[in-house]
């Protein structure tokens, strides 16, 4: 089993600094994964010919939004 010194442990701070960041990065995968979930949607109702309006076509700032560009 290690010893560390005290200078080599986390302080609290740097811990709630690492599970806002952790939060973050959970509700941005949340999101992003949901807009790739719906693209997947829109693409096969276009393959499918489906009658309905499909939002296929991107302005290239939502796209870079997508992808965190």
């Amino acid at each position: 089993m290690n010893t560390f010194s005290r200078e080599e442990l986390a302080s609290k701070k740097d811990v709630k600094e690492l599970r806002e960041t952790v939060q973050e990065l959970i509700q941005s995968f949340s999101f992003t994964r949901e807009t790739v979930d719906q693209l997947r949607m829109d693409f096969d109702l276009a393959r499918e010919e489906n009658p309905f309006n499909v939002n296929v076509w991107l302005k290239p700032s939502e796209f870079g939004g997508i992808l965190k560009i």
